[in-house]
């Protein structure tokens, strides 16, 4: 800034703090004469019905306890990092990771818009917010934010620390209770996707030229056909959130098919892709069943090329080759589910199990040696012993049957 800009600055700053001197916090509202009256407790006694004691401030969180100074002093070598809290568990590590990538960490320094003073807290750095004095204007009562610009500062001073700071790690707290960031949800887990598109709405009002505001920013299109008319769906998409199956050996392409491209046998294909990819990236991978691991392959290098709307037609070949061969798997698990279990049969036994407990039927009711049934069976003994081996061996065929039918599913699979 100019001296002259500087001084106004200051002048402002310095109105802003004499008008709310001596003033504190304050509430609005009706009194009444009729209702009770709030003042400082003065009397030894009071009366229970007449008297009761409550909080200024209702809303609560929960204390997290610091380990011992000794132990808050940041390693040589090791980076600091912003610890996570308990209703935004993803935030901090979130934060901790875009500052180890150097175009995000710059995007977020928001270098064109620095603040003159950025005012100072002991505990900051424990999650105690620093309130600096604001000159607010109130158009006509419109309830819009006027604090859209502290979650720049808030993610440049957070930047700023872990560059430089002695500390072993840092908080989020402040940054979490900004207006702009209140959760719309009870899920403690969409803070990211919050952060995101705070910041991108953010910094797209401060610097609505600079490239660096939405380098975190995808969009996604879907084409429908309405009548003789074809029609667009946008959204921007600031954190991919593809659900993850239970299956194993998963890549990440194939995490990424199945959201974009949900594909079914006998279905028509949607037309799906996205226009542009951010340039940070940001995939967030979460199992259904919780608290599983995701087991998910993560390529060194990724290439987005098959999303593009550049390969479109390329990609739809490559969904209509997959759509046949998921059909030929439904076709399989379907003969191996025949094989399997007996065609009408309610139980849950398999046929290969009541193949082997008929041979061992048949073997358990051969008369016993000695008896004076054994004279008149001895007829019968070969038929029942070669019909026991027959059992056997149909059973033993179906086992290597189905052996054979599950890996080439396995490998239908893999192929497509």
């Amino acid at each position: 800034m100019s001296l002259a800009e500087r001084e106004e600055k200051e002048l402002q700053q310095a109105v802003a703090m004499s008008l709310g001197s001596g003033i504190g916090q304050q509430e609005t509202g009706v009194t009444s004469n009729s209702q009770s009256q709030l003042s400082k407790a003065t009397r030894d006694h009071y009366e229970k019905d007449a008297w009761a004691m409550t909080l200024f401030n209702t809303s609560s969180e929960e204390v997290m306890n610091s380990p011992e100074p000794e132990d808050r002093k940041r390693v040589e070598g090791e980076p600091a990092f912003i610890r996570p809290k308990p209703d935004s568990i993803y935030l901090g590590g979130f934060l901790t990771i875009l500052h180890n990538i150097p175009l995000a960490r710059e995007a977020l320094l928001l270098r064109n818009k620095p603040l003159f003073d950025y005012g100072h807290e002991p505990q900051w750095w424990n999650g105690q917010a620093i309130n600096l004095p604001k000159i607010v204007t109130v158009n006509d009562g419109t309830d819009t934010d006027s604090d859209w610009d502290d979650i720049i500062h808030e993610t440049q001073r957070l930047m700023s620390f872990m560059d430089s700071t002695n500390r072993a790690f840092g908080s989020s707290d402040s940054l979490a209770r900004i207006k702009s960031m209140s959760p719309i949800s009870i899920d403690s887990e969409d803070a990211v996707t919050r952060f995101m598109e705070a910041w991108h709405a953010a910094a797209l009002q401060a610097d609505p030229e600079n490239p660096l505001a939405t380098i975190f920013t995808s969009h996604a299109f879907k084409k429908e056909l309405f009548g003789e008319y074809d029609e667009h769906q946008d959204k921007e998409l600031f954190t991919f959130e593809p659900p993850v199956e239970q299956d194993h050996d998963q890549t990440l392409y194939e995490v990424l098919d199945s959201a974009l491209w949900p594909d079914r046998p006998g279905q028509e294909l949607d037309d799906t892709w996205l226009e542009n990819i951010a340039e940070v990236l940001v995939i967030k991978l979460d199992a259904f069943q919780k608290p599983n691991p995701v087991d998910v392959e993560i390529p060194s290098v990724f290439y987005p090329d098959r999303y593009l709307s550049s390969c479109r037609e390329i990609a739809r070949e490559f969904r209509l080759k997959r759509q046949q061969i998921q059909g030929e798997v439904l076709k399989l698990e379907k003969l191996v589910k025949g094989y399997t279990f007996p065609q009408g049969s309610w139980s849950t036994i398999s046929t290969k199990e009541l193949l082997e407990k008929a041979a061992e039927a048949v073997n358990s009711s051969q008369p016993e040696k000695g008896s004076d049934a054994e004279s008149s069976a001895e007829a019968t003994i070969a038929e029942t012993t070669r019909v026991s081996e027959e059992l056997k061996a149909v059973a033993s065929k179906i086992d290597v049957r189905l052996k054979g039918k599950h890996t080439r599913c396995r490998h239908t699979h893999m192929e497509g």
